[in-house]
């Protein structure tokens, strides 16, 4: 480190240059401006004590604070080791072994069904009690969702559970049977559907779904075979999920239920009552988007809306002053089977809609004269399967009072 100092006179007595003057020999302190004894002249090499002074003391500082750092962490390295070898003979010892089980239980899981569950081993201690292996023993109920455990100590273990949220309520192909399907896709449980006087299976498991904050699906293929526990692996309901995963939470949220009878021929019905034919799971967006225009340009005025090609969507309308709000269940309020495999839907006192070869189109849709003007507003549909899947039917042949077309306008 550089000190300060004054420069000394250059010249000497005689003339010559001289630098300054060697301190070797000099003795006694230096003082202020000191000068050892017979030597150095007063304009000699000067030294700033209060320099030298803060840089020893910074020096020292320094030292001191690392020798204090080398303590404490060698205090702290010490209590760690003390710390986990006492927890490790604590956990070899009877020492806060487990008495008590503190379980609440949930809707679907009772108090007492959780501790036999959790099968804690016999002795184990609050030290030493292998969560992991409760809560794989918690999930093999498929109601269990999370688990949460924690340590009361001197020895009570408290386990918390979280039910598996409920997404889907899955109509069976035959009987009144359902299944919880869980938002996660794992099967939970069947839940068997009892149908009231006046009410379809499907009417009744919506009431189920509702319940449950979950959504409905029906018409599954027969090869649906749910095992509890197990995650879902069935197409259909697959492109269910794909669907209602894609679209927006407000729009996804007034879907009531889903009718599903393959993964590419998906149609849902919110819970307005409007029936929505979707098609495949692509274009999820544009689908609804197109969806939602419409239920915008004629609010309260639509029963039936096609968006299987988006960009050319289809609809029915309803020139009616008294539309009544459907169920929100697919294909229930509005078909009825009629024993001979054919589904026939009255949408208003004039509109009917039947499918003879059950091949799942309608084969003849005839709307008559719904304002009552003396003209027919007649649309007919022979068959109205859209193999070009451009969004218009094969064939059909309207004729309308240009004046008041409502029905064939809507289609």
């Amino acid at each position: 480190m550089a000190f300060p100092f004054k420069k000394p006179n250059k010249k000497s007595a005689g003339g010559s240059s001289v630098v300054g003057t060697s301190l070797r020999g000099l003795s006694g302190k230096i003082h202020g401006r000191g000068v050892p004894k017979g030597g150095l002249p007063s304009d000699g090499l000067e030294v700033d004590e209060s320099v030298m002074g803060a840089s020893r003391g910074k020096r020292l500082d320094g030292g001191k604070l690392v020798r204090i750092l080398i303590i404490v962490v060698s205090v702290l390295a010490i209590l760690l080791i003390v710390g986990v070898v006492g927890v490790s003979a604590l956990s070899r010892t009877s020492a806060f072994q487990i008495e008590h089980i503190d379980a609440a239980e949930t809707e679907h899981v009772s108090a007492q069904k959780i501790a036999q569950l959790a099968a804690v081993e016999k002795g184990a201690t609050l030290l030493n009690v292998d969560t992991d292996r409760i809560t794989q023993n918690l999930r093999r109920n498929p109601w269990v969702g999370t688990v949460v455990i924690s340590r009361e100590f001197p020895d009570t273990l408290k386990v918390t559970v979280v039910e598996r949220k409920i997404g889907y309520v899955v109509v069976m192909s035959s009987g009144n049977m359902a299944w919880y399907l869980g938002a996660d896709n794992v099967w939970v449980e069947p839940v068997r559907v009892d149908v009231a006087d006046g009410l379809s299976t499907a009417d009744a498991a919506l009431g189920i779904a509702s319940s449950m904050g979950a959504v409905l699906v029906s018409d599954v293929p027969s090869s649906v075979s749910p095992v509890a526990g197990s995650e879902c692996t069935d197409e259909s309901i697959l492109a269910v999920e794909s669907l209602q995963g894609q679209f927006p939470d407000d729009f996804a949220g007034q879907v009531a239920s889903y009718s599903a009878p393959s993964a590419d021929a998906l149609s849902c019905t919110l819970s307005s009552g409007v029936e929505v034919s979707l098609g495949t799971t692509a274009n999820a967006d544009s689908k609804e988007s197109a969806v939602r225009q419409i239920l915008s340009t004629y609010q309260g005025q639509i029963s039936f809306i096609n968006v299987r090609a988006p960009a050319k969507p289809t609809y029915r309308r309803l020139d009616s002053q008294d539309i009544q709000q459907g169920t929100g269940a697919a294909g229930t309020s509005s078909f009825e089977a009629d024993g001979t495999n054919a589904f026939t839907s009255t949408i208003s006192g004039d509109d009917t809609m039947v499918d003879e070869d059950g091949d799942g189109y309608v084969d003849n849709y005839t709307s008559l004269d719904t304002d009552g003007d003396g003209y027919a507003d007649t649309f007919t549909l022979k068959d109205d399967e859209d193999s070009a899947g451009d969004g218009a039917p094969d064939s059909g042949d309207a004729s309308a009072d240009a004046a008041s077309d409502e029905a064939a306008s809507g289609l």
